[in-house]
């Protein structure tokens, strides 16, 4: 072989591996820029990921706790409904809760009615007339003829615990 195509041969084996050691580089080099537009994206995208929103579920729910605190109810329930509406749906056993709630304070506005009314019917005053005072006082009604609340369905005499179907065995 002549000493002019062994180096031909040589110079062509040197660029293959420069131009495979080129291509590696151009690869890193392509991926770390894939990487980093991936990256400013994200954070172009994503501004709770790095900046504290006053109305994220986590700041609304720590300035609840602190109007809790100052025993602010109100507002802290204000508090409290912003977190539940910046949530995702919460979970069935928390929406049977919430209705066991709503029910419950439903009888108890309902209960404090009807003493409101027993109450002001005990101001009246009493006809004078030939009946005796025990069948013109309240105390003296029978269970069939108490007033019922609205409905017509009473509270149940003993309420039974709140116990999930999924929490059964």
């Amino acid at each position: 072989m002549h000493p002019t195509t062994e180096n031909r041969a040589a110079t062509a084996r040197e660029h293959a591996g420069e131009s495979r050691a080129h291509r590696h580089r151009r690869l890193l080099r392509l991926l770390g820029w894939a990487a980093l537009a991936h990256v400013v994206a994200i954070l172009l995208l994503s501004p709770g990921l790095y900046l504290s929103d006053e109305n994220s579920p986590e700041a609304l729910y720590r300035r609840g706790e602190q109007a809790m605190r100052d025993e602010n109810y109100a507002q802290a329930m204000d508090f409290f409904a912003g977190v539940m509406n910046r949530q995702p749906k919460p979970p069935p056993i928390y929406t049977r809760a919430a209705e066991q709630h709503r029910l419950a304070d439903r009888l108890a506005r309902q209960a404090g009615d009807q003493a409101k009314q027993r109450s002001e019917q005990a101001a009246v005053p009493a006809p004078q007339s030939g009946a005796t005072s025990r069948e013109s006082t309240p105390s003296a009604l029978t269970p069939a003829t108490a007033p019922q609340p609205p409905g017509g369905v009473a509270p149940p005499a003993r309420p039974k615990p709140f116990i999930p179907d999924e929490l059964r065995r």
